[in-house]
């Protein structure tokens, strides 16, 4: 009988530990959609003038750090609204190099 117990609690186990990965790779799948919709909203106020400057550039790299985001992901985003290019990611953009010169 002891062992039955004990054959049961594995199986149990089991089956609890692959219910809790597929659980737990759902809700990473939901938060990775949910930090690219963040970071997609905030890229289109940054490029919403068609310019970029090192301080906007440096923003969208610290909220890519932050949300998990790679250069990758970024690429793609940027392809999604039109604006990819092979010259790099920021490159179909005018990157200001002295933020006075937007003026």
């Amino acid at each position: 009988m002891f062992c039955h117990d004990r054959y049961l609690d594995f199986i149990v186990y089991q089956v609890l530990s692959r219910a809790m990965m597929y659980r737990m790779a759902e809700e990473e799948e939901v938060a990775s959609k949910d930090n690219l919709q963040t970071y997609l909203d905030f890229l289109k106020v940054v490029i919403s003038d068609g310019i970029v400057s090192p301080e906007e550039n440096a923003a969208l790299s610290a909220l890519r750090r932050k949300l998990g985001l790679s250069e990758d992901d970024h690429d793609m985003l940027m392809k999604q609204l039109g604006l990819g290019s092979a010259g790099g990611a920021l490159a179909s953009l005018n990157l200001v190099r002295n933020p006075r010169s937007r003026l």
